[in-house]
């Protein structure tokens, strides 16, 4: 392997003798001093790290500031940083460790002109305390332990030569065609049969055999359903202004004589030629497989979008690319520095006695980007559960996910995702960086695997009581998909509930229960029991009860990835239900049960308590007195708060830990009870939903949480609007109280 004379032996001196206000101690080797020198060595004299160094820095600025550095943090030159972290105390066995220094380096920081970047060191277990001891000899690892799938590093003599200058590269593709194929074969969830019909083909799809001719163009066919066709799906941001449709006016042009290449957008164009590559012959594009303006072919196909993305056996996601920007798949970039390099020489010159510490390293780069517009879309959602696996074309590299693992050519051995760990530790294994949760594949799989075993019997007491463990954890699934999916955005506010029908019905096919409008009946109380973060508005026109998360839009105006609604059942806890539910009632609008309703009533038995909201600033939330009873009382005015809070709910701005909700109410020995907690609005502008009238706090259950050991009420906060009639405008979890008890009464949620 070729290098220049610096990268021979890269040797890191202490930078400091003191450690730094972080704690760590740092060691930083000079490599070149301008950036124009890395690119001399890069290209006079072919020095393979140099080159790795430059394409890092070059990749980068493709994505602008967004994701750089500050300016204080970048050098004139290129350097290379790494940091330990420094103990307090020396150990008590100078045989296990160094005296100042302990634990594992994480990342090789690369400063340079235009900020900073990482290298995540692979095998960091070469230059560990451990190591640092004499007689101490570690081998560099040539895998990490526990990858999802095979893949043979090249060695420091046998680095891959392919013109690798796309993420639509032979290369790029190659590996791609490496994860499926290893998946197919070696993941059993992925293996089980996607859907109750596996062998189901959309009505439609684009053969894709005449991409590589000249004129390449793709053939719409139909007819193809119970054939076991084999075949491709697209995930991209939807546009409605771009002609590339299928209509009733062009479907036989179409089906006859195909549509060139060139009339496709670029987006759909590099998805068929990708499907190509990949060696399938189908692919299957929204716009192009349901005729746009057909009502009818619409109201039959939107509801099987979900069946056809679980059936295809990949799904390509077009992360970087916009209909109105520049679209595509592809990206061109220096594929040499988006994977990991072997054979990083260097000395570690360590403080006082030690002698220099000498390892090779395998480093790959840390791999960042902006969220991708995919995943603040609701009806992307779907595309994310349903594909068994998956394809991202981000803005300089690839990556893969299915049920098991994620992989990205940083990191292409994988990582298996085990028992779900969260998000942002996965990305922090594959130092893959773009806040994209990766375990909507493992639900998707979880869905799949419990279709499949639907409808089963079942054996004895312990049978069962696993069979209502696992029914327990597809509701708390439902939880975490809605709060993703409410912290998306929709082109259209009333699609609100048709864009996670797919998943609604699959989990019902799965839990056998009865949904109306995102709430599941058999956990009714659990359902009601969420909250909503971010900026949000009553829907315009009715689709849902108030009770119901599915009743709010995004307000347009704040950041969707900020918000979305909360569960928090996975917390482990005891409830004790404080209401009765009597009867709940809905009629939907059409006929699909997952869609629109166009009305709803919740009747419930519960003791509301006249409360009030106020601002919190300056309000001591502490009462003076105590209940000693649960008496039953008659319902009284809530005390008003402290006059130094200076209330005016119209005015104040709303800050969620600056409004509280208290109701209060008299023991027959005249003593004063209170519950007190913070507010939670459904929307924005609650001061004009509620304004001058009192709510009511309606106590839902008590639940007594394990861990910590409190106690706290789930509470919804109410608005009369008639006779016994009610509607949701927040919720309040007060914790510590002693609740004060109205005279129970019949409430009707609307």
């Amino acid at each position: 392997m070729t290098l220049c004379q610096v990268c021979n032996n890269i040797t890191f001196p202490q930078a400091s003798a003191n450690t730094n206000h972080d704690g760590y101690q740092t060691f930083k080797a000079i490599l070149h001093p301008t950036l124009e020198a890395l690119n001399q060595s890069a290209t006079r004299d072919k020095c393979r790290f140099c080159i790795f160094l430059a394409g890092i820095i070059n990749n980068r600025q493709q994505l602008g500031d967004q994701v750089w550095g500050s300016d204080t943090q970048a050098g004139s030159g290129i350097s290379l940083e790494v940091d330990f972290l420094s103990s307090r105390n020396p150990p008590s066995n100078p045989n296990m460790e160094t005296p100042g220094l302990r634990g594992l380096p994480g990342d090789i920081a690369i400063r340079h002109p235009f900020g900073v970047d990482d290298l995540r060191i692979r095998n960091p277990e070469v230059i560990s305390r451990a190591t640092w001891e004499p007689g101490h000899d570690a081998e560099s690892m040539s895998n990490p332990s526990a990858s999802a799938f095979t893949y043979d590093l090249p060695g420091p003599d046998n680095q891959d030569t392919t013109v690798d200058d796309s993420t639509g590269s032979k290369a790029t593709l190659s590996l791609a065609s490496g994860w499926i194929k290893q998946c197919k074969s070696q993941h059993p969830t992925c293996q089980q049969p996607s859907s109750s019909d596996p062998s189901q083909a959309p009505a439609r799809l684009l053969d894709v055999s005449f991409v590589k001719d000249s004129p390449g163009k793709v053939l719409l066919v139909s007819s193809l359903s119970g054939k076991n066709i084999e075949y491709a799906t697209l995930s991209h941001r939807w546009d409605p202004n771009h002609s590339c449709n299928t209509t009733t006016l062009n479907q036989v042009l179409h089906q006859t004589q195909g549509i060139a290449l060139t009339q496709l957008t670029k987006t759909f164009a590099e998805a068929c030629i990708t499907t190509h590559s990949l060696g399938l012959r189908y692919i299957w594009i929204d716009s192009l497989c349901i005729v746009q303006d057909s009502a009818e072919d619409k109201m039959t196909e939107i509801p099987k979008m979900g069946v056809y993305y679980q059936n295809a056996q990949v799904n390509l996601a077009a992360s970087t690319a916009s209909e109105t920007g520049e679209g595509g798949l592809w990206r061109r970039r220096d594929g040499r520095a988006t994977k990991p390099f072997s054979g990083v020489h260097i000395t570690l010159a360590l403080p006082g006695p030690y002698l220099p510490r000498q390892a090779t390293l395998t480093v790959a780069p840390v791999l960042r980007c902006e969220p991708s517009h995919l995943d603040t879309r609701g009806w992307i959602l779907q595309e994310r559960i349903f594909p068994i696996r998956t394809i991202f074309f981000d803005p300089y590299w690839i990556g893969f996910e299915c049920a098991e693992a994620s992989a990205s050519e940083n990191y292409p051995w994988g990582v298996k995702r085990g028992n779900q760990p969260l998000a942002h530790a996965l990305e922090k294994s594959m130092a893959t960086i773009l806040k994209r949760d990766g375990n909507l594949a493992t639900m998707g799989g979880v869905l799949r695997g419990n279709q499949a075993q639907s409808g089963q019997g079942h054996g004895g007491p312990a049978e069962e009581r696993r069979d209502a463990m696992r029914r327990q954890s597809h509701y708390w699934q439902w939880y975490r998909i809605v709060q993703e999916y409410t912290k998306r955005q929709l082109s259209f506010s009333s699609d609100r509930l048709l864009a996670i029908s797919g998943v609604a019905e699959r989990l019902q096919n799965i839990v056998h229960d009865k949904y109306c409008a995102g709430m599941w009946m058999d956990r009714l109380l659990d359902c009601l029991q969420w909250q909503h973060y971010g900026g949000v508005v009553r829907q315009e026109a009715y689709r849902a009860p108030t009770w119901s998360w599915a009743s709010l839009d995004h307000d347009g105006q704040s950041i969707a990835s900020t918000g979305g609604v909360v569960y928090d059942h996975e917390i482990p806890q005891t409830t004790y239900p404080l209401i009765r539910v009597v009867d709940v009632s809905w009629t939907c609008r059409t006929s699909n049960p997952f869609g629109d309703l166009s009305g709803a009533k919740l009747v419930l038995d519960g003791r509301p308590l006249r409360a009030l909201i106020y601002a919190s600033e300056g309000a001591s939330s502490d009462s003076d007195t105590s209940v000693e009873s649960l008496e039953d009382i008659r319902e009284t005015e809530a005390e008003e708060p402290d006059p130094t809070s200076n209330v005016s709910l119209v005015s104040q701005h709303f800050d969620r830990q600056k409004w509280r909700v208290r109701a209060t109410g008299k023991t027959s020995s005249g003593k004063l009870g209170r519950v007190d907690g913070v507010f939670a609005p459904d929307i924005t502008n609650w001061e004009a939903d509620v304004g001058s009238s009192g709510v009511y706090l309606l106590p839902l259950v008590m639940r007594h949480l394990t861990f910590p050991n409190t106690v706290d009420l789930a509470c919804l906060v109410l608005k009369e609007v008639g006779n016994g009639l009610f509607e949701r405008i927040g919720f309040s979890r007060p914790e510590g109280r002693i609740l004060p008890r109205a005279w129970k009464r019949q409430l009707t949620l609307v």
